[in-house]
């Protein structure tokens, strides 16, 4: 199984609330990475797959909503969900 990632922050796009970028350390035997925003913890229904040794991704929100996120890591072996708390993102 890969390892969690770490380091994961959530930077909110100052000139459009829109948009923010999510940030993380590359985990130990990732093979692509799996980046779960919700409004709440437990309805994290989207998804952004990051391939290619990528370590962020920009994500499309709903302005005025705040947003948690949670990176999992995926290899041939398996899923490792990422941890909790997941980060925060302000509206």
């Amino acid at each position: 199984m890969p390892a969690r990632v770490g380091n994961l922050g959530v930077r909110r796009d100052t000139a459009d609330a829109h948009k923010a970028t999510v940030r993380w350390a590359p985990a130990r035997g990732a093979e692509f990475y799996v980046v779960r925003p919700g409004d709440r913890p437990n309805l994290m229904n989207q998804n952004y797959q990051v391939y290619d040794k990528q370590t962020s991704v920009s994500a499309n929100l709903y302005a005025g909503v705040g947003y948690c996120f949670t990176v999992d890591t995926v290899n041939e072996n398996g899923i490792t969900r990422g941890g909790r708390p997941p980060a925060w993102s302000k509206a």
